[in-house]
């Protein structure tokens, strides 16, 4: 049965199923977003030849393509996945150097649009109506370092986010505190007002020295690039002396499309 859905994922077999076509019951009403069909996913063959692969090469963590030289980022459903869904995250597949440069151009798509209900006007009417549904809660675009995605993948990172929720710029650095269980996070002072749209190019420059890192966040125009934001944060909490690999990640709604990705060892 194929149900009502977003970002399906469908397995392919390499034998008869033995399946009778004419018992599927189609109850799905929805309009087909995209099909997207690949020979593999796993961490050693993904559409990228494995230079950018899913931690653990596990599909939960959403899947990416490439079309026409560009790479697709999307996340998977927590209502698809329910055990690790809304979200796309890849990683590099060679560890990153101590210090390094990383530059990216990307395009968001499918971020919500914000909820300008009466309530968010006139917040003593909550009371009375109730709190306004939040559509853009939780969505981020995220390029981490020191990615440590053995134990608690997502939870042991230096990391640059662009939070659509609050509009938001910032670095933070989150380590466990016990495995899985408590997190722990150091943030850098300015968190700078940031507004993403939908289907505009940007390109965002992470510089990484030591325990300092500095970011800075443009939107590409046609003849100039509009510095956005940028922040420079030296962390006390000291690095992992192991070198991990570069993450990748969208959450929530957002989707991304990658045009270019840059790292250089300095």
């Amino acid at each position: 049965m194929i149900a009502n859905g977003e970002n399906l994922v469908f397995w392919e077999y390499d034998k008869s199923l033995g399946i009778d076509m004419s018992e599927v019951n189609i109850a799905s009403t929805e309009v087909t977003k995209d099909l997207v069909i690949m020979d593999s996913f796993c961490k050693d063959s993904t559409p990228t030849n494995g230079e950018w692969i899913a931690p653990h090469g596990l599909i939960q963590y959403g899947f990416h393509y490439v079309d026409e030289g560009k790479a697709y980022l999307k996340n998977v459903r927590q209502t698809q996945m329910v055990t690790n869904g809304d979200h796309v995250r890849i990683l590099s597949s060679e560890p990153m150097p101590d210090d390094f440069s990383f530059r990216m151009r990307f395009t968001p798509t499918d971020i919500p649009e914000e909820d300008f209900s009466i309530t968010n006007i006139f917040p003593k009417l909550k009371k009375f109506i109730g709190e306004p549904e939040e559509v853009r809660t939780n969505n981020y675009i995220r390029v981490g370092w020191d990615f440590e995605d053995e134990w608690d993948a997502g939870h042991d990172q230096t990391l640059v986010y662009c939070s659509l929720e609050y509009d938001k710029f910032g670095m933070q650095r989150v380590y466990p505190i016990e495995r899985q269980i408590k997190q722990g996070y150091e943030e850098a002072d300015g968190k700078n007002e940031i507004k993403l749209k939908n289907d505009r190019e940007y390109e965002l420059n992470i510089l990484v020295e030591g325990q300092t890192a500095t970011a800075t966040i443009y939107e590409v125009k046609s003849w100039y690039y509009k510095e956005l934001s940028s922040v420079t944060y030296t962390f006390s909490m000291e690095r992992p002396e192991e070198n991990y690999p570069l993450s990748i990640e969208a959450t929530g709604d957002v989707n991304l499309i990658i045009e270019e990705i840059e790292v250089l060892k300095i």
